[in-house]
């Protein structure tokens, strides 16, 4: 059976009419934005209204992020880093289950990262992105994924790479990659973070780093096993698009 499409979904139980959708969805071309929350922003449909509909299609039941406490021995089950990296919220345990609020509840790559830290099975819940990058804030406290200029040249004095590989073509060609970072890391802090991602890459063995420019946001992955796991979240306009690069093994 062909699962129905949010628009479809919304259109037959009336709480949008075909020619808003259609105009709904001509703009969203072209932009990265969900329809859902283009529908929300234009305020053609309610969040109730589009909460029920996701819920339909997903399958997964609509919580809502900005109510939620969970208790201290639950909450303690994600730690602030891996909550704000796959943004989930553990909600309460149900003997090896943990009930987890995501804003990307299908994403089997968050769930398997979830299962693996927590060792528990994980029970997914919907919440709307605004609201769980909000109460994580509240939940954990605020904090800025990218440090000051200023303290970005302090550390690459010491950094050192590590090559997994043991060709010393390879060995070489990252001495000479960090001799030059930290030659022009005191002037280019986009330079030292390009540093701390191959650093990083290296000793989790990865084999490609990705690097996803979007409107409000920049995503940093590694292959890492291959399986493109997400690195960090720049929340600042990055002026270089380095779409792929490969790290020597």
């Amino acid at each position: 059976m062909k699962r129905k499409r949010l628009g479809e979904v919304l259109s037959e139980r009336g709480h949008i009419s075909p020619a808003d959708l259609a105009k709904a969805l001509r703009e969203q071309q072209g932009k990265v934005i969900h329809l859902g929350e283009l529908l929300l922003q234009r305020k053609l449909v309610s969040k109730d209204q589009l909460a029920s509909a996701l819920a339909e299609i997903s399958g997964v039941e609509y919580v809502d992020a900005r109510t939620l406490n969970p208790p201290p021995e639950v909450f303690k089950t994600i730690p602030a880093s891996l909550a704000r990296r796959c943004r989930a919220i553990p909600v309460r345990c149900e003997d090896k289950t943990l009930v987890v609020l995501m804003s990307q509840p299908q994403n089997l790559q968050l769930l398997d990262e979830l299962r693996f830290k927590t060792g528990m099975k994980i029970d997914p819940r919907f919440g709307f992105l605004g609201e769980v990058q909000t109460a994580i804030d509240r939940l954990y406290g605020i904090q800025d994924d990218t440090p000051p200029a200023e303290e970005m040249t302090d550390d690459l004095a010491g950094l050192e790479f590590i090559s997994s590989s043991s060709q010393e073509r390879n060995v070489r060609a990252l001495r000479e990659m960090q001799q030059e970072l930290q030659q022009k890391s005191k002037t280019t802090p986009a330079v030292h973070l390009v540093a701390t991602m191959i650093k990083a890459a290296i000793s989790k063995r990865a084999s490609d780093i990705h690097i996803e420019p979007q409107q409000s946001e920049t995503t940093v992955r590694m292959r890492v096993d291959g399986v493109l796991r997400e690195f960090r979240r720049l929340l600042i306009a990055w002026h270089f698009r380095l779409q792929r690069l490969r790290i020597a093994r």
